[in-house]
């Protein structure tokens, strides 16, 4: 049997339970449960910088100084440490400064945050791992001094990692601000011990915003492994007859970037940018819908974004006005022989293709796990379906944000492949079935003379 209806069924049955990475949905009839993170915030601050903190308290004060201190370091909510990590949370390797330092906020970082330098920081919670449910775990993360710098997150049950396998963001840059990202996982039936954090980085990053969630509603649908890419070289594919696509601009393509072009103070148009890039488009007219089999972008700088091994990320979204909703989380890796070139045109193929409405506005995200690239832009408005745009996740909800756009680089060169879906499409059909004067719900298939 095709699979090629696979998104829109689990996608349906979101609303009814959790789903994993491989499509099984579990019944969850719980309520979304949020679940006690200990200083959550890192906002717990030295109750004073006086006498009875000495040595290494500049260093510490500042920001970024050692996590052993000579004497008592008291906190304003009357706890008290030596050795520099906020109370609840606990550091390994490397060096760890946790929270605002001082009673004002940190004025290096801008806030509240713990700062890690190529360690780790873990809080293990008062609550135990469920079985058979979900949660999701969402904070913000952001490198702090090196581009090559990898923010990581997890979650643990009784010690063992559970999660990692989806990736809600990778940010990167040099940069103060972090991003809202995310872990989602579905626990399995033997899952037990106590839930548990993990933030850490390779490099220099910082971390805030921490929340944990237990039967979170309104899932996008997620599907591991469901997009590759596919290197077509320096020839642009040929579009289909419904495809809404940009590959014809009447400028040359080129990058954007802060400052670049000149005025351009709101488009980062790289894959590792905190803000995902991406371009929104309207369907069609067919009153069935679409399908949507790839998206195709035009590689304009390659620095390893889109190297052999590399993971990438890509996000389907419903869009109105200059808001989005995330749909579905496809996620995926650059094959072995694949590795891109500048000029490249690379095509996102989806392993299950989705299903789109008529006349309705989406918009696609894409990341990649290293490197960077830069995706081609179009200096003028030549595609009137959409515009270029940044997702940017919205506090409370990485699953939706805002979409921030320029005038000065309207649109992307892109390709999204799209096939009308006929009046009378192969898949299942519902029958209503008597059997013993009780009505059941049943399935029935047309055969090939449509009976």
């Amino acid at each position: 049997m095709e699979n090629k209806h696979l998104i829109t069924a689990v996608a349906a049955l979101a609303a009814l339970g959790a789903i994993t990475s491989s499509g099984t949905v579990f019944a969850t009839a719980t309520a979304p449960t949020a679940i006690s993170i200990v200083n959550p915030d890192f906002n717990v601050v030295l109750k004073s910088a006086g006498s009875s903190v000495t040595g290494t308290l500049a260093g510490y004060s500042s920001g970024w100084g050692a996590t052993t201190f000579s004497s008592t370091i008291n906190y304003t909510d009357g706890s008290s440490s030596t050795s520099g990590y906020i109370p609840g949370w606990t550091g390994a390797g490397g060096e760890q400064v946790l929270g605002s330092t001082t009673a004002t906020p940190n004025p290096r970082s801008g806030g509240s945050y713990a700062y890690n330098n190529s360690g780790a920081t873990t809080q293990t919670l008062s609550t135990n791992v469920l079985p058979n449910t979900t949660y999701l775990l969402t904070l913000g993360a952001v490198n702090r001094y090196s581009s090559g710098s990898t923010p990581y997150w997890n979650l643990t049950a009784g010690g063992s990692q559970i999660s990692g396998g989806i990736y809600l963001g990778n940010p990167s840059g040099y940069q103060q601000a972090p991003s809202t990202v995310g872990e989602l996982v579905t626990t399995g039936a033997t899952a037990s011990g106590a839930l548990g954090i993990t933030l850490g980085t390779n490099s220099y990053a910082l971390f805030n915003h921490v929340s944990l969630v237990a039967n979170p509603t309104n899932l996008p649908t997620v599907d591991q492994n469901g997009v590759s890419v596919v290197n077509l070289g320096t020839t642009a594919p040929t579009p289909g007859a419904a495809d809404q696509s940009n590959l014809a601009p009447t400028a040359t393509p080129t990058t954007a970037s802060n400052g670049t072009p000149t005025g351009n103070t709101t488009i980062n148009y790289y894959t590792n940018n905190s803000a995902a890039a991406g371009e929104t488009f309207t369907t069609g007219s067919n009153a069935s819908g679409y399908l949507l089999h790839s998206i195709t972008v035009l590689d304009a700088s390659e620095y390893g974004g889109f190297a052999d091994g590399t993971p990438i990320t890509v996000n389907l979204s419903s869009v109105s006005g200059s808001t989005f909703s995330t749909l579905a989380i496809l996620t995926g890796s650059v094959a072995t022989g694949t590795t891109a070139a500048t000029g490249d045109y690379l095509q996102l193929k989806l392993a299950n293709p989705i299903t789109l409405a008529a006349n309705s506005v989406y918009g696609y995200s894409l990341a990649t796990g290293a490197g960077y690239s830069g995706l081609a832009v179009d200096p003028n408005a030549d595609y009137a379906g959409g515009k270029l745009v940044m997702f940017t996740p919205s506090s409370s909800n990485v699953f939706g944000g805002t979409l921030t756009s320029s005038s000065l680089t309207p649109n992307a060169i892109f390709d999204a492949s799209l096939t009308p879906i006929s009046a009378v499409p192969d898949a299942p059909t519902l029958a209503l079935l008597a059997v013993g004067g009780v009505a059941l719900l049943g399935l029935k298939r047309r055969n090939s003379r449509g009976v």
